[in-house]
């Protein structure tokens, strides 16, 4: 990370937000307020079927997990998939998602065995209209339960642990077993219910708290690693050593800018070291565009908006170095250990929603608000703007300094 503080008299710096409030996972009182009332009201609810008092995994036979968040999310629950997969082989194993994954499920069919759809509405970044958006949930959800009422599991576990989460679309298919966060409401609807501790730990080892609740073996005492399913070799991977820039975020305040990435690709070129340029949509596209034609054509290779998403996964997988934003590009990297470097606001904490990477590292400049929690961040975002090209610069030909030292 940055070393340097910043003391610019200049710059206004708002006061941290508490992460957590309470046992929810929001950051305003009058949210959390809500989740209570919501909570109230739940425990009101009749339950669908009996459930079992307890299980230890001895018996469970099915099982499905449900994460409608985003595709970094998706990727950080993979571990928990797996940990069955491989120490429960006899085990079904459903997953519900947003339908925002579709183009990722054939890359990790090897994980689950039947897949269900369900968009919530808030989690739903497409352009559609509110309304429309509203009724694609109430549909989906419609849909997603009949479904998986119909193909039957012992137990659901839900992995999304704040407000959006799925933890009435899992009550609804009388499921007798439910585990899941407290953290997002919801809970009342719950069998199993954990509460979410907030701590400089992997969001990706989170789930292993619901694992622990489901199963009872020795190898949930280690923290869950990061993994992703190896790629089928694809011809869009350059043959000779290459770096990624990724250069786009879910979220705006997660970008750096311009300028910094175009001076970053300019000396890496300098310095004889082929980029790669990955991305998608017609932000980063036009983003792509600019980078690329500030480098000799023979030292880039624009793939933005050229890769389908297993393509995609290949050519993170067989990159020299990484360099991208806060974003599923840094979650991919980490599931095959590829060097990287991550601008990171410090809007989170980086040990939490960062790349449980030992290979990454996570350039943000200190500010005396940091972490600050603060989901739509503050007017100058000082600590990812003043991250410099050079910062980047230095971590990545540090990073690369064995492979040159080995292919020279």
């Amino acid at each position: 990370m940055s070393s340097q503080p910043s003391t610019d008299p200049d710059l206004e710096f708002p006061a941290p937000l508490s992460p957590m409030v309470g046992k929810y996972l929001v950051r305003k009182k009058y949210v959390a307020a809500g989740l209570r009332a919501i909570d109230l009201a739940c425990l009101a609810v009749p339950d669908r079927r009996p459930h079992a008092t307890a299980s230890h995994g001895g018996e469970l036979r099915s099982i499905v997990f449900s994460q409608c968040g985003h595709l970094g999310d998706l990727i950080m629950t993979l571990p928990a998939l797996r940990w069955v997969r491989q120490n429960r082989p006899e085990t079904k194993i459903g997953l519900i998602v947003g339908s925002w994954a579709k183009p990722m499920l054939k890359g990790i069919a090897e994980l689950y065995d039947a897949s269900y759809f369900a968009d919530h509405f808030m989690l739903d970044r497409s352009s559609r209209p509110l309304a429309e958006k509203i009724r694609s949930h109430r549909q989906s959800w419609k849909t997603a339960a009949q479904q998986v009422r119909r193909d039957g599991y012992d137990a659901a576990v839900e992995c999304y642990p704040f407000l959006q989460n799925s933890i009435p679309l899992l009550h609804a298919t009388g499921i007798p077993v439910r585990a899941g966060f407290t953290s997002g409401g919801f809970g009342p609807l719950l069998t199993h219910r954990a509460r979410w501790v907030h701590a400089s730990r992997p969001f990706l080892d989170y789930p292993r708290d619901l694992l622990r609740m489901l199963f009872s073996d020795s190898s949930l005492d280690r923290p869950l690693q990061a993994y992703y399913p190896a790629p089928s070799a694809t011809g869009k991977r350059p043959r000779e050593p290459y770096v990624v820039l990724q250069a786009g975020a879910g979220n705006p305040i997660r970008e750096w800018a311009d300028e910094r990435w175009i001076r970053l690709a300019k000396e890496l070129a300098e310095r004889g070291i082929s980029i790669v340029i990955a991305g998608a949509g017609a932000r980063e596209r036009e983003r792509a565009g600019r980078i690329s034609a500030a480098v000799p054509p023979h030292m880039v290779l624009n793939l933005c908006d050229k890769l389908s998403w297993d393509e995609f996964i290949d050519v993170i997988a067989g990159a020299a170095h990484v360099v991208c934003l806060e974003s599923s590009t840094s979650h991919i990297a980490a599931a095959f250990r590829i060097p990287s470097t991550v601008v990171m606001p410090a809007t989170n904490d980086p040990k939490q929603f960062g790349p449980a990477n030992d290979q990454a590292r996570i350039l943000t400049f200190r500010t005396p608000c940091a972490p600050c929690f603060r989901s739509g961040g503050c007017a100058h975002m000082a600590c990812i703007q003043r991250v410099t090209a050079k910062d980047a610069i230095g971590s990545v030909l540090e990073a690369l300094r064995p492979v040159r030292d080995a292919v020279g």
